[in-house]
């Protein structure tokens, strides 16, 4: 008996997309289904506490209602465009990050660099479209850290 339970406390593999949620308790995210999971992050993933509204997938482990995440990926922006995750990197005169999504690494337009350049070295999210060979034109950005200036890791 011990042994079984011991494999439930443990968890289940779980793979769930939904939409993100703040609230009072925490970060949740509800399913199409409408289910309800908490979602419990280590410092790897910490950014998702500030991906409210937005519609992901999140891959961990599972106990009951609670799931604690070992990665996610964005489906959508906010705003109906293509997003994009990473940490912001300056190099040279350009700025870019290496999306979560993708695994690739996109510059952003030169009319965006002013505007995002407060932001390198913190995790943001992009919406917005690929113009040119892995250059993304931003129409609209969301830092994913507190606002006094600190990431959560």
């Amino acid at each position: 008996m011990p042994f079984f339970l011991l494999i439930l406390l443990s968890g289940c593999s779980a793979h769930i997309q939904g939409l993100v949620e703040k609230r009072p308790l925490g970060v949740w995210m509800q399913t199409s289904e409408g289910k309800n999971y908490q979602l419990l992050t280590d410092p790897s993933v910490s950014e998702l506490a500030y991906l409210e509204g937005l519609i992901i997938t999140v891959d961990g482990r599972r106990v009951f209602r609670k799931i604690t995440v070992t990665d996610y990926t964005v489906r959508e922006g906010l705003h109906g465009l293509q997003s994009w995750v990473g940490v912001l990197e300056k190099r040279g005169i350009q700025i870019g990050l290496q999306d979560r999504n993708s695994g690739s690494f996109f510059f952003v337009t030169r009319d965006s660099v002013s505007t995002l350049e407060p932001f390198v070295g913190k995790p943001v999210l992009l919406e917005g479209y690929v113009e040119g060979a892995h250059e993304v034109t931003v129409m609209y950005y969301r830092p994913l850290f507190r606002e006094g200036g600190e990431s959560d890791d």
